[in-house]
Parts: C-alpha cells; sequence; structure tokens
C-alpha cells in the first residue's frame, strides 16, 4: 500500500530538471566483490524492486541505486517503519516513515541548482501534503518531520567500496528528508489494493519450465554443471535410477559411492572443495571421479551458489558458456536466467561486447547531453519592400528534443524586428540587405542554438505602374555634404535629378521625419532644388508629393514647379490650402482649385491633370475636388525643368519638408493610385 502512495509521489515529481534516476522504495541487495587480498567480500547496497507503473514491462530484476557518475543525480525512498495506529472491523490506520534519499553530481546540474537547499526546497514543495482516495486507501496525509544532518550515516545501511565512497564527497552533494505519511486502508478493498496498477512487483523467474524447452546439448554442456547435488534436497529429487546409473557411471566399486561421499562432507567442506581453498588434504585426497561427483552435485541454476564461487571462477563459467547454444534460448531464459550472472565491473567482460552492445548500452543508460541545430529558410530572398510577404520556415532540431520557442531577428526602417512564432511571415518596410537571426530553444532542458544568415535577403523597391518619369526618394540616392542636399537622384530609371550647386540654397537632410524616415526640409527663404526637363507640356499626369506645411508666411510658397516664366505650372501649399496655379498660352491663369490643409500634419496629396477633360485632387485616396474649368485642364504651351521648393518668383519659397515625389506621365487609375498610395507610401510613412 506505501508503494502505491510512494508512486503517486514519484509522479508530481518525477520532472525535476536535476534529477535523472528515479527509484521507489528501495531494497537491500548484497553481491560479491573482489578484494585487495584476492578474496571476496560482500556488499551491501540499495536497489529499487518496486518499480514506477510504467516500468512494469521491464524484465530488469531491479535497478540499483549507488551514487555513480555517470548520473546528474538520483532519488529514492527508504521505508523505516510502519506501525498499525488505529483499527476497526472494516478499516485499518497505518503510520510509514518514508526517507527521502537524494544523491547528486553538482559539476553536472543546471547552474541555479548549485545549491543543495534550493534543490531540497524545490523537491518539498513539489510533494503535496495530501491525496484524493483512490483503489481502498484513503486520509492520505503528507508531512515533512525533519532534515537528517548532512554526514555519511545517510548512507550507512551500506558498505559501498573505497571507489564508490568517493562520490559521497566534493563535488557530490546529498540530503535525506524524512516523512510521516498517514493513511486509511479499507479492508473490503484489500484484494482491489494487491492487484492494483500502481503498485508493480517485479517477480524473478525461477525457470520452472526450462527444462522442456532446452535442446539436449544445452542440458548437457550448459546447465548440467550448475546442479548442486551437494545439496540433500537435490539428491531427494532424483530417481532410482538416476541415482543408480551415476553410481555405476561416476563411482569405483571400491570407493564411496556419490551418495557416501555427499553425507561424509560436512557444508563447510563442500565450499572449501569447490574453492579449492585452504582444503588440500581433502581436495586432494578425492579421485578423479570423486571430484567430478561433488562438482556436479552444486546447484548453479541457484543463485546462492554464486556466492560460493570464487571471482575467477565465475569467469570461468561464463568463458566455457557456449554461444551458439545459447542462441537457442528463449529471450525470457537470456534475460531472466542469464544476463543477471555477468559481472559488468570485468573490463574483460566489457571488452567482450561488440560495438553496436556498447552503443546501445550507452544509449539506454547513459545520460543524453542536449544539443540544438537551429536552422531555417525564406521563401523570397528578393521581396518588394511594402508589398512582399517573407515566410520563413524553421528548420531546427534537436536532441532529445525539438526546439519549442523561436526568434527571428533583424533590423528594418532603423528598428529591430523580433518574431516570436515558428514559422511567421513579414513585410520588409525598407529597402537593402537584410540580415536574418534565428535563435531556437527548447524550455525542457535548455538547449540553444543560434543560425545567422548575412545579407541573406535583399528587398527591392516595389514595382510602380507604368509611366513613372521621376520617384524622389528620400531614403535612396541622396548626396550630403554635412547635412545639406547637394543633389538627389531620380529613383524612376530616367535620369530626372535635382541638384543645387548654391552651397547658401541646398535644403536640409533630416533623418527622422516620420517613423524613423528621412525627408528633405526647406527654410522658405532662400533653398530650393532643381531638376531637369520632365516633358509633361502636352501630357496629362498624376503627381503625388508627401509634404509637412511648417508655419508659411510667403504668399505662394511651391512644392514644386515645372517651366518657367509664362508656360509653367505649379503645385502649391499655403498655410491652408494646396492649389494649382498655371500660365498657359503665355497667360497667366490662376485656377482658383483649392484643398484645405491640416497645417503642420504630414499628408499624402495627388494632383492628376488630364489634358481636356478635369483636373482632380486627392487627400491620401480620397478624392475632394475636380475641376472641368478649361483654364486647368488645357495644356501647358511649353515644358521646361522642374524646381522643388520654389516657384521661381518672390513669395514662393517653402517652409516645410517634403518626402517622396512621384511623377507619371499619364493619369493613374484608382485602382493603380491606390496601391501607390495605401501600400507604398501610407505604409512606408506610418500614416495608415
Amino acid at each position: 500500500m506505501i508503494t502505491a502512495i510512494v508512486n503517486k509521489i514519484l509522479g508530481d515529481i518525477s520532472s525535476l530538471p536535476f534529477v535523472d534516476r528515479y527509484g521507489g522504495i528501495v531494497k537491500i541487495m548484497t553481491k560479491n566483490n573482489p578484494n585487495s587480498s584476492g578474496g571476496i567480500s560482500k556488499i551491501r547496497y540499495p536497489a529499487v524492486i518496486n518499480l514506477k507503473p510504467q516500468q512494469c514491462g521491464d524484465n530488469s530484476t531491479y535497478i540499483d541505486m549507488i551514487p555513480n557518475n555517470n548520473y546528474m543525480s538520483m532519488l529514492y525512498f527508504e521505508h523505516r517503519s510502519t506501525i498499525t495506529v488505529n483499527a476497526g472491523s472494516d478499516y485499518q490506520e497505518k503510520e510509514t516513515i518514508l526517507r527521502l534519499v537524494w544523491w547528486g553530481n553538482m559539476s553536472k546540474i543546471n547552474p541555479i541548482y548549485t545549491d543543495t537547499d534550493l534543490i531540497s526546497s524545490t523537491i518539498i514543495s513539489k510533494i503535496p501534503k495530501t491525496y484524493q482516495p483512490f483503489n481502498g486507501i484513503s486520509g492520505i496525509y503528507i508531512e515533512l518531520i525533519g532534515e537528517i544532518p548532512k554526514n555519511a550515516d545517510i548512507f550507512g545501511d551500506y558498505t559501498y567500496d573505497e571507489a564508490e565512497k568517493q562520490y559521497i564527497t566534493y563535488p557530490y552533494d546529498y540530503f535525506a528528508l524524512d516523512y510521516r505519511i498517514s493513511y486509511r486502508i479499507s479492508n473490503r478493498c484489500l484484494d482491489d489494493i494487491q492487484l492494483s496498477p500502481d503498485v508493480c512487483e517485479i517477480i524473478v523467474s525461477k525457470c520452472d519450465r526450462l527444462w522442456n524447452n532446452l535442446t539436449d546439448s544445452e542440458k548437457l554442456e550448459c546447465l548440467l554443471p550448475k546442479y548442486d547435488f551437494a545439496k540433500q534436497i537435490v539428491i531427494n529429487s532424483l530417481t532410482q535410477k538416476q541415482i543408480n546409473d551415476l553410481i555405476n557411471s561416476l563411482c569405483d566399486p571400491s570407493s564411496y559411492t556419490c551418495a557416501q561421499l555427499k553425507s561424509l562432507l560436512t557444508d563447510d567442506q563442500k565450499e572449501c572443495i569447490i574453492q579449492d581453498a585452504e582444503c588440500p588434504d581433502i581436495f586432494d585426497s578425492l579421485t578423479w571421479e570423486q571430484k567430478e561427483c561433488v562438482l556436479q552435485s552444486y546447484d548453479f541454476a541457484d543463485p546462492n551458489i554464486y556466492n560460493i564461487l570464487t571471482y575467477e571462477q565465475l569467469k570461468d563459467i561464463i568463458k566455457q558458456l557456449d554461444c551458439i547454444l545459447l542462441q537457442e534460448l528463449t529471450d525470457d531464459q537470456k534475460i531472466n536466467c542469464i544476463l543477471p550472472l555477468y559481472d559488468f565491473s570485468d573490463a574483460s567482460i566489457i571488452s567482450g561486447l561488440s560495438p553496436e552492445q556498447k552503443a546501445d548500452l550507452q544509449a539506454a543508460l547513459c545520460p543524453i547531453c542536449p544539443t540544438m541545430s537551429a536552422d531555417f529558410q525564406a521563401d523570397n530572398l528578393s521581396p518588394e519592400a511594402f508589398n512582399t510577404s517573407v515566410t520563413f520556415t524553421d528548420l531546427s532540431s534537436g536532441v532529445p528534443y525539438n526546439p519549442d520557442t523561436w526568434s527571428y531577428e533583424f533590423i528594418d526602417n532603423g528598428s529591430n524586428i523580433l518574431l516570436n512564432t515558428q514559422n511567421p511571415s513579414y513585410v520588409f518596410k525598407s529597402i537593402g540587405e537584410k540580415t536574418i537571426k534565428l535563435i531556437a530553444a527548447n524550455s525542457t532542458n535548455g538547449a540553444c542554438d543560434v543560425k545567422t544568415k548575412t545579407s541573406y535577403i535583399t528587398v527591392i523597391a516595389p514595382v510602380m505602374p507604368s509611366g513613372l518619369v521621376l520617384w524622389l526618394d528620400p531614403e535612396r540616392g541622396v548626396t550630403l555634404s554635412g547635412v545639406s542636399v547637394v543633389s538627389w537622384s531620380d529613383q524612376s530609371g530616367n535620369g530626372n535629378n535635382a541638384f543645387q550647386n548654391v552651397i547658401g540654397s541646398r535644403p536640409q537632410y533630416l533623418t527622422n521625419a516620420n517613423n524613423n524616415r528621412p525627408a528633405i526640409s526647406f527654410d522658405g527663404l532662400t533653398q530650393f532644388l532643381d531638376g531637369t526637363n520632365l516633358n509633361l507640356h502636352n501630357s496629362s499626369f498624376t503627381m503625388i508629393v508627401v509634404s509637412k506645411n511648417i508655419n508659411q508666411s510667403n504668399s505662394n510658397p511651391t512644392l514644386i514647379r515645372i517651366g518657367s516664366g509664362t508656360t509653367g505650372f505649379a503645385f502649391r501649399q499655403s498655410s491652408l490650402y494646396k492649389h494649382t496655379w498655371a500660365t498657359l498660352n503665355n497667360s497667366a491663369t490662376f485656377t482658383g482649385h483649392y484643398i484645405e490643409m491640416i497645417n503642420s500634419a504630414l499628408e499624402v496629396t495627388t494632383l492628376i491633370k488630364e489634358i481636356n477633360v478635369n483636373q482632380m485632387f486627392y487627400s491620401s485616396d480620397v478624392l475632394v475636388r475636380t475641376t472641368t474649368a478649361s483654364g486647368t485642364t488645357a495644356p501647358m504651351s511649353a515644358g521646361g525643368n522642374y524646381t522643388i521648393g520654389y516657384g521661381q518668383a518672390a513669395g514662393t519659397y517653402f517652409n516645410g519638408i517634403i518626402g517622396d515625389i512621384l511623377v507619371f506621365n499619364r493619369v493613374l487609375n484608382y485602382s493603380e493610385l491606390s496601391y501607390v498610395i495605401n501600400t507604398i507610401i501610407k505604409v512606408k510613412y506610418d500614416l495608415c
């Protein structure tokens, strides 16, 4: 019953990150070890016989809980006492004292748990004070009653050898906690408790059906020498015919029969004979037949016989096994009868293992060092800025666990971008090469790896509708002298660049006008840029300007002017309005065509002029005014170079900032206009 409760506790603490070897209630086992004088020493050590339910299919007889450098740490329970404190006709109330023993290799434990006080506190916090009734057990209460003083007496029930004693000194550490567990058992449920799936007793097979499964060769050459015919119980099992046959085959008629010889030898003499130690008179006085008779009287199927045999004799027996015959043994025979006889502390036995066997044993028994390998790929290495989504696919892997957390890191538009999903998607908002870093990790074992791909993605400029004759982008093609703009290169591919050769008339470059985006600043006094001829005098056109007005004092501040004198076209902005002014056929005509402005706010304004049809103003992508007056729809009588920030007349200097300028030599339809403004410009300047 207490085993079932311990298994409950093990279930609650089985995920501790600093324990890699768990045990339930241990029992004291014994084994023979060779000592320095060439003899045999019996040692006592803890082993788990009652395993957790998920281990019931394991055919191992026991699991030892001896401190060993192969482990990070181990935890097991010792049963100290159980008393019945009260009993009725249908119940029993019991009280059990259990000792929780923890041992650890501090050099292997995660640095956060290097303090045993923290480790013990963590374990205590994981063990509940009570459990709900299950399988006839109720009234369960678990109480910590004390911590045992830290000294070697914690392991006083065991007789470790010198090699094992080193594991209870630095850098190894240990502690023990005593718990009192009170519980009640229903007498009506005793059968159910014994059959409870929470209790798993591993029963060592006694090979009682081995004889019928063995071949004659196996019976004769492998197993017959194991029978201890010196034991009366073995002799009593022989038939009369077997006794007669043995006498006829083994004994000299003039000497003792086997039965007489065995009756004359004491148990000490039999042990002395089989070990051939300090009894030469007895052993040498026997004939070979008598020696053979005595030898074959030992029951080598009895595990106790191996407490008598010397270490060298055990090795000799193993060497004499016929490996070919043993292949015919059943798996149950091999595992439960033969395998426990091997002494794997002997280097010669280890050397007899094949490389495959060693690899399998290491995989099954040795701690796994967690590893992580981070990797990823993108589905598009040349996406368009603002327009094309890039999806990252995680290719990371880990041992023993794959990653469960991801962090993609890169810089876009001057900001650090973090994407914390496994396969994220992202639309880049700036042009150029992008270095992508992935950090893949597992939260259970802490394994982590970083994969950096330098200049992995090259973001290109978005593809514009046809007819683009001018694109001035303050993020590209700006040549500076200090912070003064010397030239501003056209990104349309037509070479319609803007420039200013006069030092005192150069506008200034702002690195962050809005949303980490740069812009060009004009002072409204002397600053402007000259450009080339866009050849728009006989053409419809679409003009898109990003600008911000700053306290205009001039009468007709101009964003951009095309042509000069009496043959040009101007796109102007006052304190309250944006409007156009055109000169047609050498006759100055003021259009009187206005849209209301929000002073000191960054805006996107579009002017579309369709020759002899209409002239339309858009605020962002919203049409706010249309005119069909002939003075506004007729073509310019002549073209000319363009100017930015100045209308080539008094009172026309612009005070404010200008971002992107795009000019098309045709009318953009609404779908095209919406794409340029909403997908590119508004996203770029965070105007959505």
